[in-house]
């Protein structure tokens, strides 16, 4: 088994090397430390046939259904069914044992033998799937650590990150982009940005999830603001009251929100960021001087005026 450090949680993974996403590779980790939780696969335990017969048996018990996975609880944890890979037959979240089983399948695919009767995507590799999977798996965990996952690009600038947030096809990327071109500064992850709440204040993890920027770093850097966007016809930044921060931060989180207790979680961790840490909302135009508004703005900020 080998181990793996990822936003300063280890854990092992039981897992054949060619299902292993690349990227995992900058976060393998060689000294002896107490693994988190661990991830092994299983091709015997389980059928087609058992798989769907789970799903029938807990009805009730589903939590959420969307086109990329179900969510299925259990006495033990979770249960995930991923909606466009038939090889794969759902993965077991033990959280009372710190263990997941991805359990994949042997059988010939057939329209009667899977579960949700959807094609998988020609843009995901087999290993691909694997990989967010593994993300699924660490963002269930992850809160329970003072961990965030929060959708975002991040850029390091005066040794501190700050984190840009927005919906999809808002523009953190060329937002960020800006601040390499015009002000010389490093991404930490281009993606999602794992905050985490710690004895000697908040800090930023770049992930190996980085969506298609491709861009990470195995990092750990103090969390200098979060900086939430939207689009508008001038460029305007707003300090953000600490409820205003955090209501906008579960809004940008990827933490699971499938029970009340995991909703109730994720709005302690966000509170508890928003609270200590400087969050603004900037409406912006898509050009450097939204950048330089913001830098300014923490510019001012560092030196207390």
């Amino acid at each position: 088994m080998k181990k793996y450090k990822i936003a300063d949680l280890v854990f092992g993974l039981d897992l054949k090397d060619e299902l292993l996403h690349p990227s995992m590779a900058d976060f393998l980790y060689d000294k002896n430390a107490p693994v988190t939780f661990t991830v092994t696969t299983d091709t015997d335990a389980m059928t087609h046939a058992d798989a769907i017969e789970f799903i029938k048996e807990h009805e009730k018990n589903r939590l959420i259904l969307s086109n990329y996975m179900m969510v299925m609880k259990a006495e033990w944890g979770y249960r995930f069914y991923y909606q466009e890979e038939p090889r794969i037959l759902c993965c077991d979240v033990d959280t009372t044992a710190n263990h997941a089983v991805i359990h994949l399948s042997t059988e010939p695919v057939t329209p009667v033998s899977r579960c949700h009767g959807c094609a998988a995507s020609p843009s995901l590799s087999f290993t691909d799937y694997i990989f967010y999977i593994l993300r699924d798996i660490f963002f269930t965990f992850a809160p329970w650590h003072n961990m965030i996952p929060v959708h975002s690009s991040t850029i390091i600038y005066n040794s501190r990150a700050y984190v840009f947030s927005a919906r999809s096809g808002t523009g953190k990327t060329t937002h960020t982009n800006l601040w390499i071109e015009h002000f010389n500064v490093d991404i930490l992850d281009g993606d999602v940005t794992m905050l985490s709440l710690e004895d000697d204040g908040i800090f930023a993890y770049g992930m190996p999830w980085c969506g298609t920027s491709m861009k990470y770093q195995n990092k750990k850097v103090p969390l200098g603001g979060i900086v939430f966007l939207s689009q508008a016809k001038e460029n305007t930044v707003t300090e953000l009251s600490a409820f205003d921060g955090a209501l906008s931060l579960m809004a940008r989180s990827f933490a699971p929100t499938w029970t009340k207790e995991l909703s109730s979680r994720n709005c302690f961790l966000s509170e508890q960021v928003a609270a200590n840490t400087l969050c603004l909302h900037l409406a912006c135009l898509p050009n450097r001087e939204a950048a330089l508004l913001v830098k300014e703005y923490i510019d001012r900020r560092l030196s207390g005026v």
